[in-house]
């Protein structure tokens, strides 16, 4: 089917309305006048349509400038309020972050004055413990000192009957001895002199009950206290070998109150002894020193140990000291090769 265009549509509609008003006569005139009525209002109708389009077209052209307007104002107005929140974004993350430094430095002031505090405390506390210590270790010296006073005694007042004793059984020795001797001198006046000089050689003989031998064993004791029972030894010089036997009279057990005998040249007493701590309760305080002439091993209460050393090389005076730490600068003595 044909389409027709707006103008023949026109025409078309035109010369509808024209034969209608002239009530369907067929005559050449009326139709003439039907035509040019015709065209007239078809012309008159485009005239009208055209104008209708150039106004819609202008309507058009006028919204979207107003359209292009409103738009270009609301991005405008969008850019305004952006920079707004962003001013104000900045200023919220400004007051954020120095109230966020305000309060970091006032925890760094409350930390340091805690930490101050604590270290005052801490301090406070040492010093009370360390007064404390002190204290207990004025007692225990001053216990110890008293300990050692009464053993001293103790053995000073054996030495005494010991030596009493011994002197006892010489005179009781040697009387019997004498009186068999003069007797013999009377019985037999023409005995020689060296018969004679052998039978007072032999009354001496009988008269000292220590022999050389005896001699060269030695004996020291110790105890629960830091201290040994004597401060000296000796033995003859002829002695080959020694043997030095230590004795522990107390109940510590050698963790808490060990004991050792060891012989040392002097001057390498403190540095032997600050090997020993060294050493540690691994090796009973004991270091590998070529200087240590001989040494017993670490007891304790109700223990004993001897050591056998030679004495070639050796000649005048040694020091023996005890290795436990703390002992060495109390617990010492010398040792005397006479002859």
């Amino acid at each position: 089917m044909r389409r027709l265009s707006i103008p023949n549509y026109l025409i078309t509609v035109s010369l509808v309305f024209a034969l209608s008003a002239c009530g369907g006569d067929d005559s050449a005139s009326d139709a003439k006048t039907v035509a040019d009525k015709a065209e007239d209002t078809a012309k008159e109708m485009t005239g009208a349509v055209k104008n209708g389009f150039e106004n819609v077209a202008d309507s058009a052209s006028a919204m979207a400038g107003d359209a292009k307007d409103a738009a270009m104002t609301m991005a405008a107005d969008a850019k305004d309020a952006a920079t707004d929140m962003a001013a104000e974004a900045k200023d919220a993350a400004t007051n954020m972050a120095a109230e966020a430094k305000d309060a970091a430095t006032t925890m760094a002031a409350e930390a340091k004055d805690a930490a101050a505090n604590m270290a005052a405390e801490a301090k406070d506390t040492a010093a009370t413990m360390a007064a404390e210590a002190k204290d207990t270790a004025a007692t225990m010296a001053a216990e110890a000192k008293d300990k050692a006073m009464e053993m001293a005694a103790g053995a000073k007042e054996a030495a005494v009957d010991m030596a009493a004793e011994v002197k006892d059984g010489v005179v009781n020795s040697a009387e019997p001895v004498a009186g068999s001797v003069a007797a013999a001198a009377n019985a037999t006046t023409n005995a020689t002199t060296s018969a004679a000089t052998s039978a007072a050689t032999s009354a001496a003989a009988k008269a000292d009950p220590n022999t050389e031998e005896d001699a060269c064993k030695l004996a020291i004791g110790t105890g629960d206290t830091i201290a040994y029972t004597t401060k000296t030894l000796s033995a003859p010089a002829s002695c080959a070998e020694i043997t030095v036997t230590l004795s522990h009279a107390g109940q510590f057990p050698k963790e808490a109150m060990g004991h050792n005998w060891v012989l040392v040249p002097t001057d390498a007493v403190e540095a032997i002894a600050n090997a020993g701590i060294a050493a540690g309760p691994r090796n009973e305080y004991l270091p590998k020193d070529n200087r240590i002439i001989a040494a017993t091993k670490l007891i304790g209460g109700g223990q004993t140990d001897s050591v056998t050393f030679s004495t070639e090389g050796l000649s005048g005076s040694y020091t023996y000291i005890c290795t436990f730490p703390g002992h060495w600068n109390i617990m010492r003595g010398t040792l005397t090769l006479d002859g």
